[in-house]
């Protein structure tokens, strides 16, 4: 989120701010709010907090491929959204077998 603060310029810009935060912040939202459902209704609702993530890389991507902000930065950021869908990825299928679901997002 501090990222978002170097995010200067016109109205495209704040649009690309916008939709970055949104993105950031509801992959936690989501996955918090997973954690008060039951087994069964866990696996759906946390494949939100994964869709969000493949968002959230998504928005990173339009950020480097516009050159906003510092390339080593945006990078980072995607390594660390990655680190994070993956852990989403084996939560969501370990829970997935215990509700007997099928895992895809």
């Amino acid at each position: 989120m501090k990222i978002l603060g170097e995010i200067h310029g016109g109205k495209e810009r704040d649009v690309v701010k916008y939709q970055l935060s949104k993105s950031a912040t509801s992959i936690g939202t989501n996955y918090k709010e997973s954690q008060s459902t039951t087994r069964k209704e866990f696996p759906p609702k946390s494949r939100i907090s994964v869709r969000q993530a493949l968002e959230h890389e998504y928005r990173l991507q339009t950020i480097l491929a516009l050159e906003i902000l510092d390339k080593r930065r945006v990078e980072r950021l995607s390594r660390e959204n990655d680190k994070i869908f993956k852990i989403l990825k084996t939560i969501l299928r370990t829970t997935s077998s215990f509700a007997g679901a099928n895992f895809s997002v």
